[in-house]
């Protein structure tokens, strides 16, 4: 006894939507051209004029996606679902507009005139610090030192392998206040702020006059001292006492 064969094709073992669609996009495009064939010509010719002679398309297709497509609707732009952000904020020529009572063209205008000037501002900005950099460096007594004070200035110290301030100090045989006043000295070319680790100003200039008034050459002599001093210079030596 033979199997009953089902009439709807998507039924069948081994058949898929594709299949079924294709089915009946033949079936379709079959009955048109019997239909066309049936006509008289001047009925035909009718058609022709009226666009109505081709077959008919691909009506399987959904939201512009063909089943036969390799490609997922998903991917399409056509199911693209989320609000694109530059619809709902409004431009920057825009908004200028509304707040100062010009037309949009005017702001326009006026945003690319700023940020032309914006762009020149800059340069010219860079170029005065390249300016400043190479002349410090060209015009220094001591290179080395200065390449430090300005590398802790800007705070790039550590990208290049230095110690801290005082750590440099000691292992190159300087003070500590030496390195400090270069680093300054950049932070004041340069525009550029201090370091948290950094004492405030008033701090160094606390620091500058304790130094200034314990140095050897301000320190002032007793007189009873500087009295005992010429007398034991004054007085002879013992030739016995050698």
């Amino acid at each position: 006894m033979k199997t009953q064969q089902h009439e709807n094709p998507c039924t069948r073992v081994g058949s898929t939507y594709e299949d079924h669609a294709r089915s009946l996009q033949a079936r379709a495009k079959k009955a048109h051209t019997e239909w066309l064939a049936s006509m008289k010509p001047e009925t035909r010719a009718a058609m022709r004029e009226m666009n109505l002679e081709a077959p008919p398309e691909d009506s399987t297709e959904v939201g512009g996606h063909s089943p036969f497509t390799i490609s997922d609707i998903a991917d399409s732009s056509l199911a693209k679902c989320e609000t694109d952000m530059a619809d709902i904020f409004d431009k920057p020529e825009d908004d200028l507009a509304d707040r100062f009572g010009i037309t949009p063209k005017q702001a326009a205008a006026i945003i690319q005139w700023h940020t032309t000037e914006v762009e020149n501002a800059t340069r010219r900005e860079k170029a005065n610090y390249l300016q400043v950099i190479v002349g410090g460096l060209l015009s220094s007594k001591n290179p080395k030192l200065n390449s430090a004070g300005l590398a802790f200035a800007a705070n790039l110290a550590a990208l290049n392998g230095l110690p801290c301030q005082r750590e440099y100090a000691r292992q190159n045989h300087i003070s500590a206040s030496a390195i400090s006043k270069v680093v300054r000295a950049w932070q004041k070319s340069l525009d550029l702020m201090p370091s948290a680790h950094q004492k405030s100003e008033k701090a160094c200039e606390v620091y500058s006059q304790v130094g200034k008034n314990r140095h050897w050459r301000a320190q002032k002599v007793k007189a009873s001292t500087a009295t005992a001093l010429l007398e034991k210079l004054r007085k002879p030596t013992n030739p016995s006492n050698n």
